[in-house]
C-alpha cells in the first residue's frame, strides 16, 4: 500500500498533473470565498495561512495517533512526515506546540477512520483554497502559478493518503 501512497504523490508533484481543479474559474458569486480571493490576494493570504495551520494539525493528530497505537508507527509515520513536508513547502517552519489533536480512539479502527476523514475535509479544504488562490492556472501553463500548483499538489497528495489510510 506504500507504493500507492508514494505512486499517488508522485503524481501530484508532476507539472500540470494535480491542477485540474485550480484550473476551473471561480464560482462568479460575489459572496463566494474563493470568488474573492482572486481580487484579494489577503484573502489568498488567509486562506494559504489555513492551509499551513491545517498540516500542522494534520501532523499533531498522526502523532498522536502513533502515540495511542504505537502498532501503526511504521504505517503513519511516512505519512506524518510528508504533512510536514507540506508544510515547510507552504514556507512554514515547525511550531514550538502543536494545535490540539484532540484524544485519538482507543480502537485502532476507528482512529485510522478518523485520520482519513480528516484527509479527505483537508483534500477539500486544499481545493477550495487552490481554487480560491489570487495566481490561477493560466490554460497555456506560464509561469507564476506556484501557489495553485502547490495547493492542487497537497490536495492530491491528502486524497491519496485517505485512500491509503482506507487500506489499512
Amino acid at each position: 500500500m506504500l507504493g500507492l501512497l508514494a505512486g499517488v504523490t508522485a503524481l501530484a508533484a508532476l507539472p500540470g498533473a494535480a491542477t485540474a481543479a485550480c484550473s476551473a474559474p471561480a464560482p462568479s458569486s460575489s459572496s463566494s470565498t474563493a470568488g474573492s480571493a482572486q481580487a484579494d490576494p489577503q484573502v489568498a493570504q488567509v486562506l494559504l495561512d489555513a492551509a499551513v495551520a491545517d498540516e500542522w494539525l494534520m501532523v499533531a493528530r498522526y502523532e498522536a495517533a502513533i502515540a495511542a497505537h504505537p502498532d501503526l508507527q511504521g504505517a503513519l509515520a511516512p505519512v506524518l512526515d510528508q504533512h510536514a513536508k507540506h508544510a515547510a513547502a507552504l514556507g512554514s517552519q515547525r511550531p514550538e506546540q502543536l494545535p490540539p489533536a484532540g484524544t485519538m480512539p482507543a480502537s485502532r479502527s476507528r482512529t485510522i477512520a478518523l485520520l482519513a476523514a480528516a484527509e479527505s475535509a483537508a483534500c477539500d479544504q486544499r481545493i477550495d483554497a487552490c481554487v480560491g488562490s489570487s495566481e490561477p492556472v493560466p490554460a497555456d501553463g506560464a509561469e507564476g502559478t506556484g501557489r495553485a500548483r502547490l495547493l492542487a499538489s497537497i490536495a492530491a497528495s491528502e486524497a491519496s493518503h485517505a485512500q491509503y489510510l482506507a487500506g489499512l
